[in-house]
């Protein structure tokens, strides 16, 4: 019983998720320039709170808040939870397209930073291509979604293909670093017209 509620608190208190709340404390600390808004993408993650961000109910206000650094910026909170990568890679062109409009026409800069599980990057990698230019800020482990344990591919072979005891040590390594949130800062890349139209047919 003792040993159970030990393991039980190690797990839901310090891997689990765990990455979240510092995450929200670190975006918190980002100089964004006094960008009017930021659009926080969180993908594989639980929905994620929003007191750390220490963002005022009045923002621009005249008042200086020394808690608050970013005060005359807005967060917009986009909670993808668990959707396909997919989707996630056209929600991103969507909110990106929509800040260049609002650049263009009001003049207001919108920046976009995507919060996900380490080990889902080179999948998402692969998927987005030179569609978006992705930017790691800060990773923090340990970070455990157990939503998206079905896509971690540990690797323990070498560049050969073959299986040796320096590959497994290195591959543990490379696989433990993988247990981590971490926060990019995305924009727009170069998009295809195929691209364009899947993305004009889901809007």
């Amino acid at each position: 019983w003792y040993a159970f509620n030990i393991l039980a608190a190690v797990w839901f208190g310090f891997i689990h998720q765990a990455g979240v709340l510092p995450i929200q404390r670190h975006i918190s600390r980002l100089d964004h320039g006094n960008v009017p808004y930021v659009n926080l993408v969180y993908s594989h993650t639980y929905m994620p709170p929003r007191f750390p961000l220490m963002q005022p109910k009045i923002i621009g206000g005249e008042t200086n808040l020394p808690y608050c650094n970013n005060q005359k910026t807005k967060y917009l909170v986009h909670d993808l939870g668990s959707s396909e990568l997919s989707y996630v890679h056209n929600r991103l062109l969507a909110l990106i397209s929509r800040g260049d409009y609002i650049f263009k026409k009001q003049n207001k800069s919108m920046h976009t930073l995507l919060i996900i599980p380490t080990h889902l990057l080179q999948p998402f990698h692969h998927l987005v291509k030179n569609s978006l230019h992705i930017h790691l800020l800060h990773s923090h482990g340990p970070h455990v979604s157990v939503e998206a344990l079905g896509k971690f591919e540990p690797m323990y072979w070498d560049g050969d293909g073959e299986v040796t005891t320096m590959s497994v040590v290195f591959g543990a390594i490379y696989s433990l670093q993988q247990f981590s949130l971490s926060v990019l800062n995305v924009t727009m890349g170069h998009v295809s017209t195929v691209e364009m139209g899947q993305l004009d047919n889901k809007s």
